[in-house]
């Protein structure tokens, strides 16, 4: 008998959505897709590429486990350049295996891999309804280092065809409005995973890490490049050392970069070759340990960075250790009331928030526990992809899904 006669509706199918991030090579970032394809109201298919390149180190995407999403791998030209790369292969196969009625394109909508996408939507899903990714705190009307002419001209066609901007913090989402487009903007962080970036014994992850149990440890974790602020942070650890002989502190450099051989030099000009140790980037599943093995965590990235978000910063608070940060774009806004800031490239100003740090162990307590709340509410997988559910929720509530 069908639902006509009886007077009651048919059920609604799955939404069927199709997720694009090149970072999803990543194998804990395809852990946000899990958790999203694993929710009953959803159908979900994530185009991937067989390689790219993230943070100057190659990555292979490697299926580890089942997964509830479908995986479409595909092959890029231009790998690991984030604004310019497109896919050679993959796209046209996912969106006829998904059909779907939302895109998620966790992709700047001024890239050329957006272009590509809205592109096939034009072709293979007209009806699909569009969402980008922004991580931009810069003008779209300023060109500039991520905004020449050309990516302008890119944004001023895919932007207006999106129905959402998704922005990584409250900073992207005022530059995105400001632009003047007509697409609805949110804010909302791209996830940290909360059950891997949780505290850790200090002692065990010292122990594990190789590192002294009775110093204390200040931390850089990131990029070594001139803008990250990195030689700031060692002339205020020199003066921090000289005004405080007795104390044990230890500076810790963990990553790579083009301007690792400056920082060696700029170490040993200022005499701390005991003190100051650097060590490869690590794997994601150790960054745990080491960031509860640390008293603090210092990202002292330069003003003319103009910092994204500085996700080092909500992986710290997770673990619950201590973030001094600069005021570099958007680290005070993601700190909020749970770290210390410094005024960006001054260096007696970092030196002063350090020693505070050091003299104030009660506020800091105090503070890493609200900083651990706050991560959890703002930047934790499970609150990113809860939003993610009413977003697609809400886009849906127009379409006939039966």
């Amino acid at each position: 008998m069908s639902s006509r006669s009886t007077g009651e509706k048919p059920s609604e199918r799955p939404v069927r959505v199709l997720a694009i991030d090149k970072t999803a090579v990543l194998e804990h970032v395809r852990d946000r897709w899990d958790r999203l394809g694993s929710l009953p109201t959803i159908d979900l298919t994530l185009l991937v590429p067989e390689r790219w390149i993230e943070n100057f180190r190659p990555y292979q995407f490697e299926k580890s486990r089942d997964y509830s999403f479908n995986a479409v791998v595909g092959q890029t030209v231009g790998t690991g350049k984030e604004l310019r790369a497109f896919y050679r292969s993959g796209m046209r196969t996912a969106f006829r295996q998904s059909q779907p009625d939302i895109i998620l394109m966790f992709e700047e909508s001024f890239s050329v891999f957006a272009l590509q996408v809205v592109r096939a939507q034009r072709r293979y899903a007209p009806n699909a309804k569009l969402v980008f990714y922004s991580n931009n705190v810069t003008s779209y009307k300023m060109p500039g280092y991520r905004l020449s002419r050309f990516y302008q001209a890119i944004a001023n066609y895919v932007t207006p065809r999106c129905e959402v901007g998704l922005c990584v913090n409250d900073v992207a989402a005022t530059v995105l409005s400001e632009a003047g487009y007509d697409t609805e903007v949110q804010t909302l962080f791209y996830g940290v995973d909360e059950k891997r970036f949780a505290p850790v014994d200090s002692e065990e992850a010292r122990r594990t890490l190789g590192l002294p149990f009775e110093e204390k440890i200040l931390l850089y974790a990131g990029r070594l490049i001139e803008l990250k602020g990195v030689q700031d942070l060692i002339a205020a650890y020199a003066q921090l050392r000289e005004k405080r002989p007795a104390e044990q502190l230890r500076l810790l450099i963990v990553g790579d970069g083009p301007y690792r051989e400056e920082l060696y030099t700029f170490v040993n000009q200022h005499n701390l070759g005991d003190w100051v140790e650097f060590r490869d980037v690590i794997p994601i599943e150790q960054m745990p340990k080491l960031m509860s093995a640390c008293d603090m965590l210092v990202l002292p990235s330069r003003k003319e960075f103009n910092e994204q978000f500085g996700r080092v910063n909500a992986e710290t608070m997770l673990c619950g250790t201590t973030v001094v940060g600069s005021t570099s774009g958007a680290i005070p806004k993601v700190l909020g009331e749970g770290g210390f800031i410094f005024t960006a490239g001054d260096v007696e100003n970092l030196l002063a928030t350090l020693e505070y740090v050091l003299d104030h162990p009660g506020e800091t307590a105090d503070k890493k526990l609200l900083a651990r709340r706050f991560a959890l509410e703002q930047y934790s997988t499970g609150a990113t992809v809860e939003k993610l559910r009413i977003l697609i929720d809400e886009l849906s509530k127009s379409m006939n899904l039966n």
